[in-house]
């Protein structure tokens, strides 16, 4: 089998030995070798018919790798026989090779590296033909969970082009402040695959609300008419005052009055804090229906606090430019725990 790399495009020199363990020569000796359709094999030179006692003889092949083989290991298959006093033995012989991608990424950046909920970012990817045929394939980018994947984009690259190739990428209205990883790919295997960084920002307090409510500011509370259940409270965690339902009576909840766009969509953004390592896990609701399931996992030790938004549609309940939002704590996990949230209008 050869060394080294073998790429789309290549031709490997595959050759099938037959060893005599006899002390006396041995004829008849023929070989056989088949690849997958669309793979070429041609043999090279003259193949022996005989080989002498305790000698080998050896038949060889080119294999031409199609330009469009993806990368993997590919199955030979094939025969080596000869000839005996009982008729003619035939054993069989195969080898697997292994093909390298010919499109390698060469980097993945994305522009600008901070983008806000609602808006859009550029990824560029930097495509390399690593072999001396042209190259053809699809560009994916993988989002996380619960973001839009764009269309593939189609390539084709000259034998030893590098390329930028850009793709589009839009972050969700409904997301968590923090850094996301998008997964570029030319092809299925760990080899044709790497990842391109992207910080999502929302800022606090944010320019434009429509309203804005400081849980566990007593002042606060009351102007936007706020009730809880029995054990709900209010301290201060994270350096901020915050309103809890209380994580050992789980279905607390607490709700209040937030002026909203009388038309049109908008997002409720919301500071959340942690006294740690935590997975919180709540419904919101707008005059009793259910808006958005938070599903938040901060990973960081000590106190700290995770920024989030959700997009809520107009309805009826929207229109009169009020909504009662309540915070209902889910069986299982963390309950909520709110320092601030706004309101904002979505262009």
């Amino acid at each position: 089998m050869p060394e080294g790399e073998i790429l789309p495009g290549d031709v490997v020199r595959v050759t099938a030995t037959l060893a005599n363990a006899r002390s006396r020569p041995v004829s008849g000796v023929d070989s056989t070798l088949t690849a997958p359709a669309g793979w070429q094999v041609t043999p090279v030179g003259t193949h022996p018919t005989t080989v002498a006692g305790s000698g080998t003889v050896a038949h060889a092949y080119d294999v031409v790798v199609p330009a469009d083989a993806r990368a993997g290991t590919v199955g030979l298959t094939g025969t080596v026989s000869y000839g005996g006093a009982g008729g003619t033995a035939t054993l069989p012989v195969s080898a697997d090779l292994m093909v390298s991608p010919g499109v390698a990424i060469a980097s993945a950046t994305t522009a600008p590296d901070a983008v806000a909920g609602g808006a859009t970012a550029t990824l560029t990817a930097v495509l390399r033909n690593r072999t001396t045929v042209t190259q053809t394939g699809d560009l994916t980018v993988g989002v996380p969970a619960g973001w839009t994947a764009p269309d593939p984009v189609p390539f084709e690259l000259a034998a030893g082009e590098q390329r930028d190739v850009t793709v589009e990428v839009t972050v969700p209205w409904t997301v968590a402040a923090g850094d996301a990883s998008l997964v570029v790919a030319t092809g299925p295997t760990a080899a044709e695959r790497t990842t391109a960084p992207l910080h999502v920002v929302l800022p606090v307090p944010p320019g434009g609300a429509v309203d804005h409510v400081d849980l566990g500011d007593g002042a606060s509370e009351t102007a936007h008419r706020l009730t809880a259940s029995e054990h709900s409270g209010t301290n201060v965690e994270a350096g901020l005052t915050r309103r809890y339902t209380h994580s050992s009576y789980p279905g607390g909840w607490f709700e209040l009055d937030a002026a909203v766009p009388a038309e049109g969509r908008f997002v409720v953004r919301v500071i959340e804090t942690f006294d740690g390592a935590r997975r919180k896990t709540y419904d919101v609701l707008a005059d009793g229906q259910v808006v958005h399931s938070v599903d938040l996992t901060r990973t960081a030790g000590g106190e700290g606090t995770i920024v989030h938004q959700f997009l809520v549609e107009p309805s009826a309940a929207t229109a009169d430019g009020t909504v009662r939002l309540r915070f209902r704590d889910t069986a299982g996990d963390y309950d909520p725990s709110v320092a601030d949230l706004w309101v904002l209008p979505v262009p």
